[in-house]
């Protein structure tokens, strides 16, 4: 269920708990360790979504095991582009002196504000 929570944005509740300003990192390894002692209980299964699978009875493990598996490929995918996201941060934030790069922002900034005149005008 979701409620708008006052300048906070929405809350996802379930019967007891509140999932308002939760981390929203995922951790593969946890989700596999959950998941996979149900998968191998469960022996062969067909791949979530495929006809295979879509014949299978809602009661058969196995239908159960697809979507377990399929949970921790979908929780992998974003561990990695976690990872990936840091990753990129970390290179953005090494890249430059940005310090100096906000300085000369604000040089030209105070520049330009006090001589509008020298400002570029749109022309139609």
């Amino acid at each position: 269920m979701r409620r708008r929570w006052p300048g906070r944005g929405w809350l996802l509740t379930g019967d007891s708990e509140v999932y308002a300003n939760t981390s929203r990192q995922v951790a593969w390894l946890t989700v596999h360790e959950f998941v996979q002692p149900h998968i191998e209980a469960s022996g062969p299964f067909p791949v979530a979504g495929t006809v295979a699978w879509q014949l299978l009875s809602a009661t058969e493990p196995g239908k159960w095991a697809a979507l377990l598996d399929a949970a921790q490929h979908y929780a992998l995918r974003l561990d990695i582009e976690q990872e990936a996201a840091i990753a990129a941060g970390q290179a953005i934030s090494q890249s430059q002196d940005w310090g100096s790069v906000a300085s000369k922002m604000r040089q030209r900034h105070d520049f330009y504000e006090q001589r509008p005149w020298l400002l570029r005008k749109e022309v139609a």
